[in-house]
């Protein structure tokens, strides 16, 4: 049973980007950074959601991330100085914090309490890739597929009376660029998901109907 949840870092680092950082907005499917950019920053998200992936020199999409509002990114090129290894777009209209390397070690040196709650940051970055691979070794489509919407359900859901509303609006690309798998086993994967009335498709997004049938596929 997956117990991935969304690890929220202390209100006082938020609060410190929100007063210290520099605002900056995107649109929707507007790039931040570039794979292979240097540029020594960390990203707080405020307002939307950012998708952080990977593209092979094929062409292929792998997404690593979906982020929302009060988390960070950005944070592994920012130490290691190499330049960033991922690419982030903006899923629809954003508003960011941004706070370069020098300001931030000058805080963290005079709030260490601040170090703490950035380690928390890179812990959940770890758990997540590290449950990517489980995900991936242990688990066929279903199982991924079945995984990925408890994820959402924990970070977008809404629960009403019909079952939990995944406020979340991917296509069926997307989601096969983040489970690694093709859009058409994706496709295939949800219809087989509705017809046993575990999930309905409402608006592009999903609902959660029988969380307990759900959860069998993730053992």
């Amino acid at each position: 049973m997956n117990n991935l949840e969304k690890i929220r870092p202390d209100l006082k680092l938020e609060n410190f980007f929100r007063t210290k950082g520099f605002q900056r907005k995107f649109k929707a499917n507007e790039l931040i950074f570039m794979e292979n950019e240097r540029e020594d920053c960390l990203f707080y998200i405020a307002e939307g959601l950012v998708k952080i992936f990977m593209i092979s020199d094929e062409g292929k999409e792998k997404t690593l991330f979906i982020l929302s509002s009060g988390q960070f990114f950005g944070e592994v090129s920012l130490f290691d100085g190499l330049g960033y290894d991922v690419n982030a777009e903006a899923l629809g209209d954003t508003v960011i914090y941004s706070m370069n390397f020098k300001d931030l070690k000058n805080a963290l040196f005079k709030e260490p309490d601040l170090s703490f709650d950035l380690l928390k940051v890179m812990a959940e970055k770890v758990r997540t890739l590290t449950q990517q691979i489980k995900d991936m070794v242990f688990y066929d489509i279903s199982g991924r597929l079945a995984n990925q919407i408890l994820i959402f359900s924990k970070q977008f859901g809404k629960k009403t009376e019909r079952g939990i509303l995944i406020q979340l609006s991917l296509t069926h690309q997307e989601l096969a660029n983040l489970l690694g798998a093709s859009r058409v086993t994706v496709t295939k994967t949800l219809n087989q998901f509705q017809e046993e009335g575990i999930i309905e498709i409402v608006n592009r997004r999903i609902l959660i109907t029988d969380l307990q049938q759900l959860m069998r596929y993730i053992g």
